[in-house]
Parts: C-alpha cells; structure tokens; sequence
C-alpha cells in the first residue's frame, strides 16, 4: 500500500513521507500488500495529512546466521542509518557496509569488490543504495514493529569505487550517526505542493497595474501607535516634574474613524489575499509538534531578554470623562509608583480608585499596588499601553461628578491630532482608476468574477 502512496504523491508532486491513505475513515496499514490490507476492489482511498511527528518503532534485524539485533528507532531514521547504529551498538565489531569479498576468478586477479547490503521487509527487498536512503514512514513502517532480514550481494563495483559512491550518497546520513540522538527526533518540514488550490490560485493572472485601493492597506499593514503619533510637539510638566501630555475628550459622538471616507474596492478581496487565505488554511491542516521542555526554556528566555531590552515606553490613562494623559515610564517603574503618579494628576486623589489594562493575550488585569511589580518586566508594557482610570465602589458620589483632572492639567489639554490620509491617486502620479466598465455580452466571466465565486464557495464550507 505505501507504493499506491507513492504513486498518488508522484502525480501530485507531493512528499510521500507527509501523506498517509484512509478509507472510509480510517487509516490504511501501509505496510500491507494490498491482498492484506482487506480492500475490496475500485475501493475509494483518500490522501490525508500525516502525522509530522516522528513516531518510535521496534526494528529487529536478522542477521544472516539466525541471529537478531533489536532497538527502537524514529520513523524518520533510513534503512542505512540503521544499519550503521547496530555496527556503533553492537559489542561484535559487526560489518554490514563496509563488507568486501575477493573474486578469485583469473580474469580479476584477486580484485575485491564490494558486498552490497540487502533488506528484506514485507517480501520487499532493498539492496541498491537509492532504496537504502528511504526511511521507515517511506516503505510504510510508521509504528509497531517490523522485522529486517539482512543478506548480501556481491557487485561488480570495486571496493574504492563502492566507498567513493557512499561517500556521496550518505554524507549526511553519516553527519547524523555522529551526533548523539538529538536529530533524530525532529520532524521533515512540509515541501510545497504543487497541484493545491494555492497553486491553482497562483495561475490565475494578476492585473498589470493595481488600484491604489490596493496598495493603502499593504502599506499600512504595520503596528499603529497612536500613543507616539498624537504627543504634542510641547509636553506639560506633571508630578515629579515629569512631562505629560494631555489630549481633551472628543467633541463629536460619532467615532472619527467613522468619519473618514472610503472606497469600496478596499473590500473586495485581491488574488494576493486569496492566496494569503489558501496558504493560512494549508497550514492549519499540517500537524504540528509539540514543543520541549527544552524549546520551552528557549522561548521563555527570549521572552525575559526582549522584556530586559525594552527601556522605556508611553503610557496614555483614560479618564472617565474621555480626557487622556499621556506620560513616560522607565524600566524601573512599579505598580505602586504609577498609582501615587496619577493620583497626583486628579482632583479627588484621596479616593479609591483602579487602573486597568489588557495583557498580551487579551485578558483584564488591574495595576497592582506594589512596589515589587515593575511594569514593563512584571507586567508585560514593552510598548504603548492604554490604561483604563476607573473609580472604585467606596469612591465618593462628589469624586465621581466633578471634573477628574486636576484645573492647571484640564486647561491645557489639546484635541487629538489625527493625520488625514490622503486621497488615493493613480500609480506614478497619474489619474484615479477609471470604474469598472460594463463586461461585454459573450466575454466570459472575468477573474475577479471567478475569484469571488471561489471565496464564497470557502465560506458555505
């Protein structure tokens, strides 16, 4: 079954060693002939995702005279390299690749040529050095166990010819069998597939020149920080004679992103956002490894050294009144240390209150008040952070009337600069892009016709 496997992925240009069959359903012994595998003829198999992580399998290996050697080895790990770990395991000083017969026939003089290894498994015999480079998964092994029947055959090649050719087919197999077993637990990446839907996506032909509707998203795809972009060319010293800035609560009830004008061909999605979308779903199809402990450490570590890095950033507190200030915090800074700082900054600072904030993974912390807790290191503010001021319970009604901020910080608030985004223009400076034009009786559909057909098609499923 792992050559109707093969077949399928040869026609498709796929990997083997990524893809398993199942039928109906369930997963298909590739290790069994076809008369095992209990299929009934024009049964119906499916080409499915395997698994990447490597899983162990029980390799005997039968030695000419009877006897056995036994390990467990990745489904990953190729006949040869087998082969060369029970020469390294074995006490016997056992030879199974590098063996040479002499042919004592008068045409060779006593030439010695090369013993070739050969595999038997499942009736199947591997004896060139192409068929020793297949791994287990790849002759269909993935699990359990299986038994190796090891024999030779003697060649014509020479024994320096034969050690040249091994040289070349398996260097890197021989870098691996030095290593110490690390290597042999990590998984192939995925090769691209030909034939996909991406590929089939990719073929659709791209306009010649793209609306500028197009091009304004891709360029502002970056993070915004609103926090840097609105601060005032000329701060106002606040407590601790630390610069602030202070932006007033907006005059007009209706959001200023609702305001802005916009063009519906922003909306309509491009061959290049389809082709992001196909490759997105190709990835959540391909299993993943779990991470190690090892890994784990490594990240974390990371983590902590990008936390370490970071300085300095902005921190904007938004008041109940929508009035926002926005101040610097250093490395250094604690919890307790930004409350005493805000509480400088109100009228009523003898009242409880809280100050929120959201994670990186979305959740809702209050700022603790300690004097432990730094904010960037213990609290995860790498980079601006909006900060929520919120009065709690036992707070006065009279707090929670009168103006928050304090007067000489209220009268020098400004509104919030926000940049107007130019209007799009035709590519190089040239006219808009003319509407799209009435399609001609008898022309086809167009392809973006057939793209948002295809779209649609993605979200019935």
């Amino acid at each position: 079954m792992s050559d109707v496997r093969n077949q399928a992925c040869t026609r498709s240009k796929f990997d083997p060693s990524n893809y398993g069959l199942k039928h109906n359903n369930k997963p298909v012994d590739l290790s069994r002939t076809f008369r095992q595998s209990g299929l009934s003829s024009g049964a119906k198999l499916e080409l499915v995702v395997a698994s990447k992580s490597p899983s162990a399998v029980a390799v005997a290996l039968q030695l000419p005279d009877g006897t056995r050697q036994t390990d467990r080895f990745p489904s990953n790990t190729t006949l040869w390299l087998i082969l060369r770990k029970f020469e390294a395991n074995d006490t016997k000083n056992l030879n199974f690749t590098a063996r040479s017969i002499a042919d004592t026939a008068a045409r060779s003089s006593g030439k010695i040529f090369y013993e070739m290894p050969v595999l038997n498994v499942m009736n199947r015999e591997f004896g060139t050095f192409v068929d020793l480079q297949k791994t287990l998964s790849q002759i269909g092994i993935s699990s359990g166990s299986i038994l190796l029947r090891l024999s030779y055959r003697q060649t014509e090649t020479p024994l320096e010819v034969a050690t040249a050719e091994i040289g070349q087919y398996f260097k890197e197999v021989e870098e691996v069998a030095q290593n110490t077993g690390v290597n042999s637990a990590t998984t192939l990446a995925p090769s691209a597939a030909d034939g996909t839907i991406t590929e089939q996506i990719a073929k659709v032909p791209e306009p010649a020149v793209q609306s500028p509707s197009s091009q304004t998203p891709s360029s502002a795809s970056g993070p915004v920080q609103p926090a840097e972009n609105s601060v005032p060319d000329e701060g106002i010293t606040g407590p601790g004679q630390r610069v602030i800035s202070v932006f007033s609560a907006p005059t007009s009830t209706v959001p200023r992103a609702a305001q802005q004008e916009f063009n519906d061909s922003d909306y309509e999605p491009s061959v290049a956002d389809a082709k992001l979308h196909q490759s997105r779903l190709l990835n959540r199809t391909q299993n993943k490894r779990l991470l190690s402990d090892a890994e784990q450490e490594a990240l974390q570590r990371e983590r902590e050294a990008k936390k370490s890095s970071v300085v300095e950033t902005r921190v904007k507190v938004r008041f109940p009144d929508q009035t926002t200030v926005q101040f610097p915090v250093n490395a250094s800074e604690t919890g307790a240390k930004m409350l005493e700082f805000v509480r400088g900054l109100i009228v009523a600072g003898d009242q409880p209150f809280s100050l929120i904030y959201k994670d990186s993974k979305g959740q809702i912390h209050n700022v603790p008040d300690s004097s432990t807790v730094r904010l960037i290191k213990d609290l995860g503010f790498e980079g601006p952070t909006l900060v929520t001021f919120t009065w709690k319970d036992e707070a006065s009604e009279d707090a929670r009337k009168q103006p928050v901020l304090q007067q000489k910080y209220a009268t020098q608030a400004k509104p919030v600069q926000v940049p107007e985004i130019p209007k799009a223009q035709g590519v190089e400076g040239g006219a808009a892009p003319k509407p799209k034009e009435a399609k001609k009786a008898g022309s086809g559909k167009s392809t973006e016709d057939k793209l948002k057909g295809f779209l649609k098609g993605l979200s019935k499923k």
